[in-house]
């Protein structure tokens, strides 16, 4: 998709970002019924902008590192918003964690045991729990071999940070 709109919605975009069995979360720093809640990054598509495009900039304003292997896993409704969410699943390629402070109070890499306890808003943590089972699923239909991303897809290589 190439629009930052589906069917009149706005679009936007949500990653699960993996480095070495951990995952990436920012916790919300904006004025919001989610302020001081652990969340997925991503946002807003802008205009001409397709979601793996998106998500490798989002990230990048947001957290400062590169991501690659942007690999679409499923669309959901925004729970804030009147919004379509593509979400994606990518891996770390490069750069220093550096919240973008007017929307992130801090940032960090976790283990699947600390995000267990961990105060993650409503959606993410659907979206995560979603995502687990589907690479448990995944994991066990290749007979127990590591979950892998799929090929980079899509931007330039000058979009990848």
């Amino acid at each position: 998709m190439e629009t930052n709109r589906t069917n009149g919605r706005a679009a936007g975009v949500l990653g699960i970002i993996e480095q070495d069995g951990k995952y990436l979360f920012g916790l919300e720093a904006k004025d919001s019924p989610i302020r001081g809640k652990w969340r997925l990054l991503g946002g807003k598509l802008e205009p001409g902008e397709d979601f793996p495009c998106a998500l490798q900039r989002e990230i990048r304003e947001e957290a400062g590192i590169s991501i690659t292997s942007p690999r679409y896993l499923w669309s959901t409704n925004g729970t804030l918003r009147n919004i379509v969410i593509g979400v994606y699943s990518a891996s770390y390629l490069h750069g220093r964690l550096v919240p973008k402070l007017d929307e992130l109070s801090d940032i960090q890499w976790f283990e699947l045991e600390q995000l267990r306890s961990l105060d993650i808003e409503d959606l993410s943590r659907k979206i995560f729990d979603r995502y687990l089972r589907l690479r448990q699923r995944q994991m066990q239909r290749n007979h127990g071999s590591q979950f892998t991303h799929s090929d980079y897809m899509g931007c330039d290589a000058g979009a990848i940070g």
